[in-house]
C-alpha cells in the first residue's frame, strides 16, 4: 500500500470490496448450477439467485457511498454504472426492480405467488445485505492491510421528511416513465446510466439516493438501532411513496419493460396454447378420419 497516496486508499479498498461480493455471489450461483441441475429444483435455484444477486446489489451501495464521500459526486455516478453494469451481466435476470414486479403482478402479467415469493426473498437479501458487507469489508481490510471509514446509517437527509416522500414519489413516477424508452434490447445498456442519474441527483437533493426499494430495505438494517424514526421513515418513503410513484406512472401507459418472471409466464402461456392448438387439430383429424370410414 506504501506506493498509494493516502488519498487513493479508500478507492483501492472499495475496488477490493466490489471485487469480493461480485465474486462470492457469483462463486455461489455456480455451486448452485452444479448442485441443482434438475428439472424439479429450477424454481428454487432462481429463487436462491434472488436472494444472492439483491444482497450483492444492495452490498455494492454501501461502497458507493463511502466513495461519494470521500471523492464526491463523479465518483458515484461512475460506480453506481459500473455495479449496475456487472448486476445486470451477472444477475440473470433476477433482483429486478421490486416496482417494476409489482406492475406486472397488478396487471396479471406475471403470476401473484411468483411475485409475493420474489419479492419476499429480495426483502430478505436486502435485510442481510448489511451483514454480508461488513464481513466483505472485514475481508477487504484484511486483503488490503487498510482499514477505512464506512458508512454507517444512511438516512440522512437534507429536506424535512413530507419533502422527502414527494421527492421519491416523483423520482419514481419519472423513472418509469423514462425506463420504458430504453426497453428496448439495443438500448438497455444505458439503463445503469438512467439509474445513475436519479441516484446522484437523490444523494444531491434529499441526501439519500432514492428510487430503489431494496436500497431503501438495506439501509434500514443500518439504522434500526440508531436512528428512532427510522422505520417511519422506510414505510412512508419506501413502502408508500415509491411504489405510489411508479403505479401512478404505469396509469399513463403501458410498459414494454418485461422482467424474466413476466417473460416466462408468456413463454408458459404460449406453450399452453399450442398445445392445445395441437390437440384441437388432432382432434379434428381424428373426427375426418371417422367420419370417412362411415361412408
Amino acid at each position: 500500500m506504501d506506493f498509494l497516496g493516502e488519498g487513493l486508499r479508500p478507492l483501492y479498498v472499495c475496488i477490493v470490496y466490489t471485487v469480493f461480493v461480485f465474486g462470492v455471489a457469483e462463486v455461489s450461483r455456480r455451486i448452485l448450477d452444479l448442485l441443482l441441475k434438475n428439472e424439479e429444483t429450477i424454481m428454487f435455484k432462481l429463487k436462491c439467485n434472488e436472494f444472492i444477486s439483491t444482497i450483492s446489489m444492495c452490498a455494492c451501495h454501501f461502497s458507493e457511498a463511502v466513495l461519494f464521500k470521500n471523492y464526491g459526486y463523479i465518483a458515484m455516478f461512475i460506480a453506481i454504472i459500473i455495479d449496475m453494469t456487472v448486476c445486470r451481466h451477472l444477475n440473470r435476470g433476477a433482483a429486478e426492480n421490486p416496482m417494476l414486479l409489482l406492475e406486472e403482478a397488478l396487471y396479471k402479467t406475471m403470476r401473484e405467488t411468483d411475485f409475493t415469493s420474489v419479492v419476499l426473498t429480495q426483502y430478505m437479501g436486502a435485510a442481510c445485505a448489511m451483514a454480508y458487507g461488513v464481513f466483505m469489508w472485514r475481508f477487504a481490510f484484511y486483503s488490503t492491510g487498510t482499514v477505512i471509514e464506512t458508512a454507517g446509517c444512511l438516512y440522512l437527509y437534507k429536506l424535512p421528511p413530507p419533502l422527502v416522500a414527494l421527492c421519491e414519489f416523483f423520482s419514481c413516477f419519472f423513472l418509469r416513465l423514462i425506463l420504458g424508452l430504453f426497453a428496448a434490447p439495443q438500448r438497455q445498456k444505458y439503463i445503469p446510466v438512467v439509474f445513475a442519474v436519479f441516484f446522484v441527483a437523490g444523494q444531491y437533493i434529499i441526501g439519500v439516493p432514492g428510487a430503489h426499494p431494496m436500497f431503501g430495505a438495506s439501509r434500514f438494517t443500518s439504522c434500526a438501532f440508531v436512528q428512532p424514526d427510522s422505520f417511519t421513515i422506510y414505510c412512508v418513503n419506501y413502502l408508500f411513496a415509491t411504489y405510489a410513484g411508479w403505479m401512478a406512472a404505469s396509469l399513463l401507459c403501458t410498459t414494454p419493460l418485461r422482467s424474466m418472471w413476466r417473460l416466462k409466464l408468456e413463454r408458459e402461456t404460449a406453450e399452453k396454447e399450442e398445445a392445445e392448438r395441437l390437440a384441437a387439430a388432432a382432434s379434428r383429424n381424428r373426427g375426418r378420419r371417422n367420419n370417412r370410414r362411415n361412408y
